[in-house]
């Protein structure tokens, strides 16, 4: 009998062991959990054995999760088990709980914090001191189920970082919106191109692209319509991209394409990139059509071939030259034709840095009273003043004299003209309200002023306009507005709107440079025009232009035609008058009769004209 106990303890001592030992032999879960139960069901002679698990402190059934050896216990006895664990649990039994069921004996051990074990065995019971040989186990078990689960926990977490990070990175190369590259990725490819170009002695060639008027149409048809049609754009970019390895989206409305290893001749090299922008451009010589509409885009692209010659080795100021070389090649584009391509040249930053210059000038020059009016009078056949129009001028203390064709539109890209152009309209209704203060006749019926694309387009220009005529007390036909074909071709419908609610406050709309754009005709009958002024193109030496006359006669009819007043400015001769007075023209503007001068002067012009009456 002593050697049968002596062999039982042994044997318990043993189950014990290996039961020990299987216990934190894998970091991961599920294998040690799998690995315990697979030497108790040997051990033991189990039909099965399964644990109840989670990760959190406290049991909750059905909240756990249920891991058995053979894997398809759970399965055939789902209720069974999920019955007898959760009355167990919530029994707050901390001894082994033996159930038979059908004729299935099944053991329960508690895992502190952690599950519950169910042991499973047929035709015969456990002996007791097994039972309890084990339930010392359960507390090491423990503890490596919570090792094994602040490992997962940390896996987890680590993986969770590492989608972040990849998440993040993506996002730093990636355009949102297109899903091409976007400023960053394009910056780290050039750099690997110099790199590359510099080191074989091949050219390639940078492209920076902007969209032509872009602004107008998403600012007119709105923001969604204008991200569906910059993601039509790149697809169409995209199917020229055979002709280059790059295509970035660098900001809101521009692109750029880097096209490497075009030749190690330079001139071969120029040649080849002129023809792929040239193939970009003719890309769009088709309208986008899309939800319902059709809409015509244009690119204007900037080329800068790289390396640099006076430049042999890579850095960052070399990679940025080619990127900024490339992007005053676009502006000086979009600043003449639009809907081409320019290398760029070196006179292009001597201009660049003259803009700059005038640019900074122009934030300080109202405040410095660097500006100011001057009025060049419009006269009848007479040669009677009876209104005029008002042309500024700047006397920069940094610059000199500086001619309006260069500062305005520098004015208008850097989105100065609208403060400028409300400053003329103040000063202009005060010189009119000093000549309305003069006692005697006035025979000043107006006085026009050009106003801008971008000022007219503002969001508060109609409030502006009627606020400073009202602070003046100014009759809304007596300040009477210029606008040139560009307002109304940035958007027609919207430009009409506009002007059809300052028409109906009484202000007076006057259309300059008629006929020097290629549109005119087919959007004058539109506008609520009072007055159009033809351009000094067809007026000079009209007398003795035949082809001139031609175009005048036909524009002098259609102001008849729509009940408009003529005027023709840029007139500087005698012989230029006579034979517009001769089609019936009898509004004139030009050195013939005055140059631009000063309000005051103005003002003594007309009280000439008056005592001279």
């Amino acid at each position: 009998m002593a050697n049968k106990g002596v062999s039982q303890t042994l044997q318990i001592v043993s189950i014990q062991h290996e039961l020990s030992m299987s216990i934190g032999l894998s970091i991961d879960l599920v294998p040690m959990l799998t690995t315990f139960m697979k030497r108790l069901r040997q051990r033991l002679s189990l039909n099965s054995a399964m644990i109840a698990y989670q990760f959190g402190d406290t049991l909750t059934s059905p909240a756990y999760s249920a891991l058995s050896v053979p894997s398809t216990l759970v399965e055939e006895n789902n209720n069974v088990l999920s019955d007898l664990i959760t009355s167990y649990y919530q029994s707050n039994n901390n001894d082994v709980c033996h159930k038979n069921i059908k004729g299935l004996d099944y053991y329960l051990f508690l895992i502190p914090d952690h599950g519950v074990l169910v042991l499973e065995r047929a035709h015969r019971e456990i002996d007791l001191k097994i039972l309890q040989a084990i339930r010392p186990l359960l507390n090491k078990l423990a503890i490596s189920i919570h090792a094994c689960s602040q490992h997962e926990e940390l896996k987890l977490e680590v993986e969770n970082r590492k989608r972040v990070e990849q998440k993040l990175i993506l996002q730093s190369l990636q355009d949102p919106l297109t899903g091409i590259a976007n400023r960053n990725q394009f910056n780290i490819k050039l750099a690997d191109h110099l790199e590359s170009s510099l080191a074989s002695g091949v050219y390639g060639a940078v492209y920076i692209i902007d969209l032509d008027r872009f602004k107008v149409i998403n600012d007119s048809l709105g923001h969604s319509f204008g991200d569906d049609l910059l993601k039509v754009i790149t697809k169409r970019l995209q199917q020229q991209s055979d002709k280059f390895e790059v295509l970035a989206r660098i900001s809101g409305d521009e692109f750029a394409v880097i096209s490497p290893q075009l030749d190690r001749d330079k001139y071969k090299a120029k040649t080849k990139a002129e023809a792929i922008a040239a193939k970009l451009n003719s890309a769009f010589s088709e309208a986008l059509c899309f939800n319902g509409q059709c809409i015509k885009i244009t690119l204007s692209i900037g080329i800068q071939l790289f390396p640099l010659d006076n430049n042999p080795q890579y850095n960052s100021a070399h990679q940025n030259s080619i990127v900024n070389n490339a992007d005053l090649a676009m502006y000086a584009v979009k600043r003449t034709s639009r809907d081409s391509y320019q290398f760029y040249n070196e006179s292009m930053h001597a201009k660049n840095e003259r803009r700059v210059k005038l640019e900074n000038a122009l934030y300080s020059a109202i405040q410095d009273n660097e500006f100011e009016v001057y009025y060049q009078p419009i006269v009848n056949g007479s040669a009677l003043i009876n209104a005029a129009e008002a042309l500024l001028r700047w006397n920069s203390k940094s610059l000199g004299p500086v001619s309006p064709a260069e500062f305005i539109p520098v004015a208008e890209e850097s989105g100065r003209i609208v403060d400028i152009g409300n400053w003329v309209l103040e000063q202009v209704c005060r010189n009119i309200s000093d000549i309305d203060a003069q006692n005697r006749p006035n025979t000043l019926n107006y006085i026009s002023v050009n106003i801008s694309p971008r000022q007219f387009g503002a969001l508060n220009f109609e409030h502006d306009f009627i606020s400073i005529l009202n602070k003046y007390s100014v009759p809304y036909d007596k300040l009477r507005i210029e606008i040139t074909e560009g307002v109304a071709l940035e958007n027609i419908s919207s430009a009409v709107s506009r002007m059809n609610r300052l028409v109906n406050r009484g202000v007076v709309f006057m259309l300059d440079d008629f006929g020097s754009g290629y549109s005119s005709l087919s959007y004058i009958h539109q506008l609520p025009l009072k007055t159009v002024k033809i351009d000094r193109s067809f007026t000079a030496n009209i007398a003795n232009n035949p082809n001139n006359q031609v175009i005048v006669n036909a524009i002098i009819d259609i102001c008849v035609h729509f009940n408009l007043e003529c005027v023709v400015e840029g007139v500087e001769h005698e012989n230029e008058k006579n034979y517009l007075m001769t089609k019936g023209v009898n509004k004139f503007q030009g050195y013939f009769f005055y140059r631009p001068n000063s309000a005051a002067v103005l003002m003594e012009l007309l009280e000439q004209q008056h005592a001279g009456h």
